[in-house]
């Protein structure tokens, strides 16, 4: 009979493991034991790095994925914009730069964070928010509220539409929503958990509201395509300026707290 154990041996500082054979045998008639022990702790260490290997394999394919998917979505922005504002290379180029910024964002927050399928969503929110302030720091008399969780996480499948969609409306409303008679210009943005299966955005600023409550524009198309994508609906009020309700149901993927 043979008995297999693994055993952990701590020699000095590093422990090593081994494999531990017992074979019992006979000698005129006593039962007799002998054991062989052996070293396996390179076998094992093999093995690990060959799942480590496979694992970074299944990462950087998952990574390219997203970037394709990412590319082919600005793609389709330019597409639509070209038609709309052909007259306007500037204007569409601004554009690109925004919404390329803040996908930069979540692939950088992706290759750094130890969870690749889930961010903190307030990180992503506060960094996207200091990289528009950059691009448009031509508006810089307007402030910035925002309230997201710290402990917030969502997947990036959920945060990158997220994402454009608060690009498209802080651009719309630092460009559009103010005049020079408005005062302590304002913009407020605020996220949190109603309850396990849904999720609320709000967007709001102080400006003068908006004038195409029809949102039949180009760049509000744009809003509510993204808002389809996330299975959200839109609650749109003009009073004091322009508020955008947005609720998306959370039991599509995981998003919770850690």
């Amino acid at each position: 009979m043979k008995l297999l154990l693994f055993i952990k041996i701590k020699l000095q500082k590093k422990p090593i493991n081994c494999e531990l054979i017992l074979e019992n045998f006979y000698v005129n008639n006593e039962l007799h034991t002998i054991g062989f022990l052996i070293d396996i702790t390179q076998d094992i260490e093999k093995r690990e790095h060959i799942k480590i290997i496979e694992k970074q394999k299944i990462i950087i394919k998952e990574v390219h994925h997203r970037i394709k998917n990412n590319l082919q979505i600005l793609n389709s922005f330019i597409n639509l914009e070209k038609r709309e504002y052909s007259k306007e290379p500037e204007l569409i180029i601004e554009h690109v730069q925004s919404r390329l910024n803040s996908l930069s964002i979540l692939h950088a927050q992706t290759c750094e964070s130890l969870d690749f399928e889930n961010l903190n969503v307030n990180e992503a929110i506060t960094q996207q928010e200091k990289t528009l302030n950059n691009l448009l720091n031509s508006h810089n008399d307007i402030n910035f509220i925002t309230y997201i969780d710290s402990e917030l996480w969502m997947p990036i499948s959920l945060i990158t539409p997220l994402l454009l969609i608060i690009n498209e409306l802080t651009t719309n409303s630092v460009k559009h929503a103010f005049n020079d008679n408005t005062k302590n210009k304002q913009i407020y943005k605020h996220m949190k958990l109603i309850d396990g299966e849904t999720c609320e955005f709000v967007f709001k600023d102080n400006g003068i509201g908006l004038k195409d409550t029809k949102m039949q524009n180009l760049g509000s198309v744009i809003i509510k395509s993204l808002i389809k994508q996330i299975n959200g609906t839109l609650e749109l009020t003009v009073n004091n300026g322009t508020q955008f309700k947005i609720k998306f149901p959370i039991n599509q993927e995981y998003v919770g707290y850690k």
